[in-house]
């Protein structure tokens, strides 16, 4: 009943709100009258350009002035204060990990350049931590969020959401000759003692544009806030490569090539000090597009993707060889097609088709295979879907879309894998086919004042992973599970947009209904309760045997609000780059009778500040991030997660039963001294104030000072 409320009270709010703004004389500032809609364009959600006003589900968008300004160490956590995305730490300020709407991991599909980042099968999992550690965020153009399910155009792993992160493009073609530009940055943080180069080179002919980046990165120990002291070990280096390249070939005909080769060494992990790790991810892709219109298409897209990963541990003061490694490789292909059928229809249909290859291997400290902790497996994915963008008229349009995805998944013991107690190699020799249907329908009206009220249905998945293997999870013993279905989530939301030259505002509200969860339970194993992993002959109280099964139902709400306004909407004296934006998370869930594991607290943000219009562009704006304390914890977290402990390397020295809330206070300014030369300076949590992100296995940072340099060589460019 309480969550009925919830949803009744939001609909009563947001009619009150269309009613508002559907009266031109209810509105008492004469400024909203003369504004202008911004067209700031997505293309992640619907694989087709749109203001994100017409788009019916919540997206969020950080663009390349707001990536310069934030100037994060690692690429998600631009996403920080933004409303619905919740962004933790994995001991480590090179790696951080997302959260959205409840759902973290493998939940949560990262693509770089609209190709999946994470596997089907690998990195130890079908998505792994230090993903995003595995991208350099001064290669970045742009990010494009999805919040909620979104598997109908991206498949699996998009039930929390997707996030795109979108590759800088070269400069535009040179109509005479041959253009080239360059830049070389520096960036300076100081509580971890890091430092990030990059230069970049960019060149354009009249039929050929590339461009071409490197970057090194290293932090250190990093300093935590009031007495906390140095967090070590909590260091790393981060190495990159990338290119990318476009070529004409008509003026409707283009290839194009891109490629990322990205290291993290010496990667420490705080919560984890006796393990050193390092992964790496290669990525290539190559795309043909044709816009030379056909009877059957207007736009004819065909994409193909090779990526591999491997990440090695090792443990304590090992140099030599490493104790883990795993590997993991994709083969990815894409075809797409779009198709005006009339003024009305716009319709987009599309084939996917990837293999993962994943093998885990140990071995010994001289790097001699020993044995694997589970087989070689094997992931195959085809999925055709379709979608229609109907407008209606010309204040109402829809968007429906339907999606099956065909898995099939082999795994094949050799000799090197290491049998669990009472089972042949016979039992782990699986071929398994799964199936899964998605689809949705988005409604938006559009009111008066560039503003739309938006409705969405829509529903993802994510076809989990059998355990193969035998784990060890600090509480629990968990026994293999072949035969798992796919995890379903349906989501409802309602939202309002606007988005106008002096004021933008986005509000939504969710529901979503969970069935078919994987969630670990007490099961027997060869008919026995409990394993004996250490061998010690009796039963420890660590070692019950526990068993994934597709048990979990349950649902998870929510309201995420952000707006921006200029300052002179309400004091007409200012200059217009004066503002102030703002924004609000709330959620609640559960899942088998208990929390939801990846709940993120009560959240919101005001920022406030200046940016200049003028051609010498400089901005200064002030900060606040506010977090409620937190107690909706699940009981097995807070005995097995450091990241509920008080010291994440001991769990002897206490637990916390609520996480305390904090306010973060940054400062951010940055000026073009001249056409070519730009400095940013910084100070985060200028309060020192001591505090723990929720879910993050280490203390945040304490005071911040951050000092950046971009010097421009040729023609600057605008992205």
């Amino acid at each position: 009943m309480k969550n009925n409320n919830h949803f009744i009270a939001t609909v009563i709010f947001l009619f009150f709100v269309l009613e508002v703004f559907s009266q031109n004389k209810s509105v008492s500032f004469d400024s909203l009258q003369d504004t202008v809609s911004i067209k700031e364009i997505v293309i992640t959600a619907t694989q087709t350009e749109h203001p994100i006003s017409d788009i019916p589900k919540a997206i969020t968008k950080v663009n390349a002035k707001e990536l310069e300004q934030k100037h994060n160490v690692s690429i998600i956590d631009a996403l920080t204060d933004e409303p619905g995305i919740w962004v933790k730490k994995e001991g480590n300020a090179l790696a951080s990990d997302p959260q959205m709407r409840g759902f973290a991991g493998y939940y949560i599909n990262e693509l770089i350049d609209g190709n999946s980042l994470g596997t089907l099968a690998g990195e130890g999992g079908p998505a792994g931590s230090k993903l995003s550690g595995k991208l350099d965020p001064l290669s970045i153009q742009r990010v494009e969020v999805i919040r909620g399910p979104s598997s109908i155009l991206y498949g699996t792993n998009a039930i929390g959401g997707v996030i795109n992160f979108i590759t800088k493009d070269p400069m535009p073609y040179s109509k005479e000759g041959f253009s080239i530009n360059g830049n070389i940055q520096n960036i300076y943080s100081s509580a971890d003692h890091g430092s990030v180069i990059r230069a970049e080179t960019e060149g354009s002919s009249s039929r050929v544009r590339f461009l071409l980046g490197a970057s090194y990165q290293s932090v250190g120990d990093l300093m935590g806030g009031g007495n906390e002291g140095k967090l070590s070990p909590s260091s790393g280096e981060r190495y990159n490569i990338d290119f990318k390249s476009e070529l004409k070939l008509s003026d409707k005909q283009f290839i194009k090539l891109s490629f990322q080769q990205t290291q993290l060494k010496n990667y420490r992990a705080y919560f984890n000090p006796d393990e050193i790790t390092t992964a790496t991810r290669g990525g290539i892709s190559a795309t043909y597009k044709n816009t030379a219109s056909t009877f059957f298409w207007d736009e004819f897209t065909a994409t193909a993707f090779l990526q591999n990963k491997e990440t090695s541990t090792l443990n304590g003061d090992n140099a030599i060889g490493f104790d883990y490694l795993a590997t993991t490789q994709t083969i990815a292909a894409e075809l797409l097609w779009k198709k005006e059928i009339n003024t009305s229809h716009h319709l987009l249909y599309g084939l996917h088709y990837n293999i993962d290859y994943s093998i885990n291997k140990l071995t010994t400290d001289s790097g001699k295979i020993w044995g694997k902790t589970v087989p070689d497996s094997k992931w195959m994915n085809v999925a055709p879907y379709v979608q229609d963008e109907w407008t209606v008229t010309n204040k109402f349009s829809i968007i429906g879309a339907l999606r099956y995805d065909r898995y099939l998944f082999n795994a094949s013991p050799d000799a090197l894998f290491l049998l669990p107690a009472g089972n042949t190699a016979n039992d782990f020799n699986v071929s398994q086919l799964q199936e899964a249907l998605s689809g949705g329908v988005g409604l938006v009206y559009h009111l008066p004042h560039y503003s739309n009220l938006t409705g969405n249905i829509s529903r993802g998945f994510r076809q989990p992973q059998p355990q193969l293997g035998i784990s060890n999870n600090t509480y629990a013993i968990v026994v293999p599970a072949i035969n798992l279905k796919p995890e379903i989530a349906t989501t409802y939301e309602i939202g309002l947009k606007t988005n106008q030259s002096k004021i933008q505002l986005a509000m939504n509200f969710y529901y979503t209904s969970l069935t078919n969860f994987v969630v670990t339970l007490p099961g027997s194993y060869n008919g026995q309760s409990w394993y004996d992993w250490n061998h010690n002959g009796v039963q420890d109280p660590s070692e019950i045997t526990y068993y994934k099964q597709n048990a979990g139902q349950g649902w998870v709400n929510g309201i995420e609000i952000q707006a921006k306004m200029n300052w002179n909407m309400l004091f007409q004296s200012l200059s217009p780059g004066w503002f102030v934006s703002g924004g609000f998370n709330w959620m609640d869930g559960q899942i088998a009778g208990d929390y939801l594991p990846k709940l993120s607290p009560v959240s919101g943000n005001i920022n406030t500040g200046f940016e200049s219009t003028a051609e010498k562009k400089y901005w200064c704006y002030l900060s606040v991030f506010m977090v409620d304390q937190f107690s909706k914890i699940p009981d097995t977290q807070h005995a097995s997660d450091p990241a509920f402990w008080v010291n994440p390397q001991n769990v002897n020295d206490g637990i916390f039963a609520t996480l305390p809330g904090y306010v973060i206070f940054n400062l951010r300014s940055g000026y073009a001294v001249r056409r070519n030369t730009t400095v940013i300076f910084s100070v985060e949590n200028f309060t020192n104030q001591k505090y723990r992100v929720k879910d993050s296995r280490m203390d945040a940072s304490g005071i911040n000072f951050v000092l950046g340099l971009k010097i421009y060589f040729g023609a600057k460019q605008s992205k």
